[in-house]
């Protein structure tokens, strides 16, 4: 009797370790679920990665594509003549530019600023006024150049228009016309709306007075 009992109790004892152990281990298909969903979410992480580095790439490239036609728009009409470029040189090197606070810099008697925001001539002029000065002005050869070197051989404003009158150019700042470096067959008043003028590389062009370009100021040294 003792003996039969205890066979039982071992039994129950076996069948209670049995059930322990199993409530204990996970269920296979949790396990499987655990397996598979780990790569799934490598996957979707690196494919983000990707899709955001080809954005970046995209959008460097569109910066990149709008910095190059700013650039040629800037330097449309520009030309290329080595010995001008030479003279040029020659100038920003030999002229001792002192340079002051905001960008200001002496040539001989004048400061020159240039300033790469886009404006119309009038709204350019303006601003040459409202700092002190007018939109520049040229009257030799070294000026041309000076101005040709402070805008790094930009496309730029300069004070010179016939808009009160066709025909009849005047400097914004009242000095003499005294000097002209008008690019072949220019001024030519294409449409009859071209009454203000831009230097491009050596020379000057008329072009629509509503245009944006950027610009050089001057003023006298005091």
């Amino acid at each position: 009797m003792n003996f039969t009992m205890k066979i039982l109790a071992v039994s129950v004892l076996l069948v209670a370790m049995m059930a322990l152990a199993l409530a204990t281990e996970a269920p296979p298909q949790a396990e499987a679920a655990a397996v598979t969903e780990a790569p799934v979410k490598e996957d979707e992480a690196a494919d983000d990665s990707s899709n955001e580095a080809a954005d970046d790439s995209s959008n460097e490239a569109a910066d990149d594509s709008s910095n190059k036609e700013t650039e040629s728009e800037d330097e449309e009409g520009e030309e290329a003549e080595s010995t001008e470029g030479e003279k040029t040189h020659d100038v920003a090197k030999r002229s001792s530019c002192r340079c002051r606070g905001h960008g200001w810099c002496l040539y001989r008697k004048n400061y020159y600023r240039y300033f790469s925001s886009r404006r119309t001539w009038a709204q350019a002029q303006y601003y040459c006024r409202a700092i002190g000065g007018n939109l520049a002005s040229v009257h030799s050869t070294y000026e041309n150049n000076v101005i040709r070197a402070v805008a790094r051989n930009r496309a730029v404003w300069i004070g010179f228009s016939d808009a009160q009158q066709n025909g009849y150019w005047f400097w914004s700042d009242g000095t003499r016309f005294n000097y002209r470096k008008w690019c072949s067959g220019q001024p030519n008043n294409a449409g009859r709306k071209q009454h203000c003028a831009y230097k491009r590389g050596t020379c000057w062009d008329d072009v629509s007075c509503s245009s944006r370009l950027p610009f050089v100021c001057t003023r006298r040294r005091r």
